[in-house]
């Protein structure tokens, strides 16, 4: 299973850690899978005001069950071990549970999904229990009034907390939370939400980074009293035992997102995805980072060609670098967050070394 924190591992790693030379010896030490995020489809039913993806109009030229299939068994040779299906909402593709049992039937030992749950209608959540799908991550912005003014839709809220009662005693659940104005203070509602459930929390600020629309600022969290207020909830979650297992974020982590969320210029944790997930959209694109650009095609080229490449490997040094636009999204801020403090102190010797 794809693990959400380290912080177990450095306990019993301390004092004496290894000393690495690469990126790909934290990685291994780590017991990092590779990972590739797929989105399936941009459609979806939701009409969140903070996502652009259900205005797009659908790009999976060349995307068939057998395209996509040429697809997964490149990546399993090239030892990626987990995927993730994603959209829009996977589960708008009028194929998605052929995809999941493909997934499986090539070899993939963590699969998981993200999804609205607008679209599990009861019949169908009959057949997603049986579905091999290791791990279910549902978005949910707060209570029912913020939820669904955020998402756009009148009963999103309900539809995702029958889901995850639906679902409880059948998958591991994991409920994701976006910061934004809107629902600054809806950290501790959406904790215990988790809670009842048995989820894991993420939270991660929204920021500009995927988005060329300037309607988007009002949705930025700029008062400083009210990241005041958002970092006292974060905090009083992570210091309440009743929430030890649910919120993700480590203490360091939440200060990164209050440090984010005032100034995103600020964060220079070097981003270590490029080495361990590749992103595939419905078209066969292949992305390390949607800002940097595409690096490929997987329906035109081999992917062990584009994963193994020069263009590939100078993304991964922008990347560590934070020659970037700059995030802190939870593709590896809340899952990796350990590995990449190691790698700031690899780069750092580097650095010192190059310049001795």
């Amino acid at each position: 299973m794809i693990k959400f924190l380290y912080e177990s591992i450095l306990k019993k790693a301390q004092p004496k850690l290894p000393r690495f030379n690469s990126v790909g010896e934290i990685l291994k030490w780590h017991h990092r899978d590779y990972e590739c995020s797929y989105l399936i489809t941009h459609e979806c039913p939701a009409r969140c005001r903070h996502c652009d993806f259900w205005r797009e109009k659908e790009t999976d030229a060349g995307s068939t069950i057998s395209s996509i299939e040429s697809i997964f068994l490149a990546l399993r040779s090239e030892n990626f071990n987990a995927i993730n299906l994603t959209g829009g909402d996977p589960l708008a593709h009028r194929g998605f549970f052929e995809i999941a049992d493909l997934c499986a039937r090539v070899g993939f030992k963590f699969i998981s999904v993200n999804t609205t749950g607008l679209l599990l209608s009861a019949k169908r959540l009959e057949r997603f229990k049986n579905a091999p799908v290791n791990h279910v991550v549902f978005s949910l912005d707060g209570s029912k009034e913020i939820h669904d003014f955020l998402r756009g839709i009148p009963g999103a809220h309900d539809k995702v907390i029958s889901s995850l009662n639906a679902l409880k005693d059948y998958k591991s659940l994991q409920i994701s939370f976006v910061i934004m104005d809107a629902n600054y203070d809806q950290i501790p509602y959406v904790a215990e939400v988790a809670r009842k459930f048995g989820c894991k929390l993420t939270c991660q600020p929204f920021d500009l980074t995927l988005s060329n629309s300037s309607k988007d600022r009002d949705l930025l969290l700029t008062d400083r009293k009210k990241i005041a207020l958002l970092k006292k909830d974060l905090l009083s979650l992570k210091n309440d035992s009743r929430y030890k297992n649910v919120l993700s974020p480590t203490l360091s982590h939440i200060d990164k997102i209050i440090q984010y969320i005032k100034d995103p210029s600020s964060v220079s944790t070097p981003c270590i995805v490029g080495h361990w997930r590749t992103h595939f959209e419905p078209n066969g694109d292949v992305f390390a980072c949607y800002p940097l650009g595409k690096l490929g095609n997987a329906f035109e080229t081999d992917f062990g060609k584009i994963w193994n490449g020069k263009l590939y490997q100078t993304i991964r040094g922008r990347m560590l670098r934070r020659d970037c636009p700059n995030c802190l999204l939870n593709c590896y801020t809340a899952v990796n967050e350990q590995v990449a403090v190691w790698t700031k102190k690899l780069l750092v010797a580097e650095n010192e070394n190059s310049s001795g």
